[in-house]
């Protein structure tokens, strides 16, 4: 611009559920690819000190301590509160490790907590179980687990110490977002949260979403 050179930072377009990015050589930005979105349930789990198998099958290790945003609807249009998991992670005996010490479910206006010992509280009080708010979800214990089954399909397995299974049906398919990842068929983008950013990184005590 009349012998200055001005640099812009080139902002790269979102991609749809379904899709994915994929490099062009040459050029800023990626294409946008389509994905083969899954056609049966996904699953994800959290074990160890904490391990993490994404929806996709990507297995990986974080060790933050502090709570996380583990799953969400995040298709457009969705509400935050429709259907989200969050977890709390503490560190144990060191601070190189953490394990899972809660798990935080919301159903539209309903909180469940899902506590060590298999304690379980809905909006705030101890229920004891098995409890059921129909229209919404059921909580049962079945052996040394906790089990909750959300109306829509979803099915979270608990053990009251640190094991977590969540699995959704394939309806919810490139919906996803947080540490499951984005359910979309594809796990080399697993890492990479809604806003385009890698979300798996520093472990500052604050909530990643």
């Amino acid at each position: 611009m009349e012998g200055v050179v001005e640099c812009t930072r080139t902002k790269c377009p979102e991609f749809p559920p379904g899709t994915a990015p994929a490099p062009q050589p040459g050029e800023c930005c990626p294409a946008c690819r389509k994905v083969n979105t899954p056609e049966k349930e996904g699953v994800c789990t959290v074990f160890g000190d904490p391990h993490y198998k994404t929806f996709d099958g990507r297995i990986y290790n974080f060790q933050g301590s502090c709570k996380y945003l583990l799953t969400q609807d995040c298709s457009e249009g969705a509400s935050n509160s429709n259907f989200s998991i969050r977890i709390t992670n503490d560190a144990r005996d060191t601070v190189a490790f953490s394990w899972l010490r809660t798990v935080t479910v919301r159903l539209g206006t309903t909180k469940v907590s899902l506590l060590q010992k298999m304690r379980v509280k809905v909006d705030g009080k101890k229920v004891d179980l098995p409890f059921i708010k129909l229209g919404v979800m059921s909580v049962m214990q079945d052996g040394y687990r906790v089990i909750l089954r959300t109306n829509e399909g979803a099915r979270i397995l608990w053990d009251g110490v640190s094991f977590l299974e969540l699995t959704i049906p394939s309806k919810m398919a490139g919906r996803m977002c947080g540490l499951c990842g984005d359910f979309n068929g594809d796990r080399r983008n697993d890492l990479i949260g809604r806003h385009g950013a890698l979300q798996i990184g520093r472990a500052s005590c604050r909530e990643r979403v």
